[in-house]
């Protein structure tokens, strides 16, 4: 999928009391991005549990477009919470 976000895969690194959200390696973003895509300046582990969420986004997001796609084609009279609630997530995380 080719949106505005920076693609994943994304991965989180402590250091020290700083955790950044990209690349395993250098705290940057795979897929020729040379950047960071978010830091945590906190060591907790709710810190790192935020991360492990944060590094997981665009494979979430990803994941939910294509299920959603599969739900409303096999089920096209399905109009549950959760399809709503993720419909509007979709559309909040691309900024629609």
């Amino acid at each position: 999928m080719n949106y505005n976000y920076t693609p994943g895969p994304w991965n989180y690194k402590v250091q020290g009391f700083k955790i950044s959200i990209g690349n395993k390696d250098t705290g940057a973003t795979k897929n020729g991005h040379d950047y960071t895509v978010a830091t945590i300046d906190d060591n907790s582990h709710q810190a790192e549990a935020n991360a492990r969420v944060l590094a997981q986004g665009p494979a979430l997001l990803e994941s939910c477009i294509e299920l959603l796609g599969f739900i409303e084609r096999n089920f096209p009279n399905e109009d549950g919470e959760a399809i709503i609630d993720a419909r509007a997530a979709i559309q909040s995380a691309l900024g629609k």
